[in-house]
């Protein structure tokens, strides 16, 4: 995590208890919370009443200071930009050590049953602590999920459910690639993708994305096309069309607005690379994924 993602964190307010508009179920829970007294703080988790029937996850993650993780006799140090998976009930502690001033994190408490067990699964398949990279994609879905419960900016119970549906999915990919790691294919796509998804309000030029791996234009060109099969531009206007499409359906926004948060010049603009790729116009696209 980077200065900025954790200022941001710690500036959103927790909704009142009286706040008109929807309120979370009991799948998601969120808070942040600053500890400075070891002795008053140590999570154990086979001494927290979890049903083994009815597991829950705590997922935790240091903006300051540092505190620790303990499971299977071995005690990882959790760092600033360090998150934990910790499923309840298990064997396995986190607590302020002795050694650390404090330890300030913000933390979401999951118990939807489906998402429980995906991220259970994961946890099996890679050790439960983990580095959040700040342009990682394991990063953003924590934070998002965190804000709107924590918010409750939600509109209702579909939309909570489903930004925690891919949240477990961004987890088992990201446990996925642990095991198996990407090809050079995988690899050159995603740190492209990556890119054009933190830029997506700009034009995301090729000569930028030769820089970044220390090309001239035309070899970049070349290499990406190689590898891929798939020209450099050609797989820009992809990522932004998909984006384009999520915006599409999981949210009402005008073209206008559309084009302006993909980067495109506008909505004609949008209009017209869109139906030369998936030979609809966004509108028409819309209603027959609606309907």
């Amino acid at each position: 995590m980077n200065a900025e993602q954790v200022s941001r964190i710690l500036r959103i307010k927790p909704a009142a208890d009286d706040q008109p508009g929807y309120h979370p179920t009991d799948y998601v829970m969120a808070g942040v919370e600053t500890r400075t007294d070891p002795s008053d703080y140590r999570r154990d988790g086979m001494k927290r009443g979890g049903d083994p029937a009815y597991p829950f996850v705590v997922v935790q993650c240091t903006l300051d200071g540092w505190g620790a993780f303990e499971a299977g006799g071995e005690v990882i140090r959790v760092n600033p930009g360090t998150a934990f998976f910790a499923v309840v009930p298990t064997d396995h502690a986190y607590y302020l050590p002795r050694e650390s001033a404090s330890w300030t994190f913000f933390y979401l408490i999951i118990r939807h049953p489906y998402v429980v067990s995906r991220l259970t699964r994961s946890v099996q398949m890679v050790w439960a602590v983990h580095t959040m990279h700040a342009d990682g994609p394991l990063l953003p879905r924590l934070t998002h999920l965190f804000e709107a419960v924590y918010a409750r900016s939600f509109r209702d119970e579909f939309e909570e459910e489903e930004t925690l549906l891919d949240f477990a999915v961004e987890v088992d990919r990201y446990a996925h690639h642990l095991i198996y790691p990407r090809s050079p294919r995988e690899e050159l796509m995603n740190q492209v993708r990556s890119h054009v998804l933190r830029h997506v309000t700009e034009v995301v030029e090729v000569s930028e994305l030769a820089r970044q791996h220390g090309m001239t234009r035309s070899h970049f060109a070349h290499h990406f096309k190689g590898v891929t099969g798939v020209s450099p531009a050609a797989f820009v206007r992809q990522v932004k069309l998909q984006e384009v499409i999520r915006l599409l359906l999981r949210s009402d926004m005008k073209l206008d607005a559309i084009a302006a948060a993909t980067g495109f010049a506008g909505a004609t603009d949008l209009c017209k690379v869109f139906k030369r790729h998936y030979r609809s116009t966004p509108t028409a696209y819309r209603k027959q994924m609606q309907s």
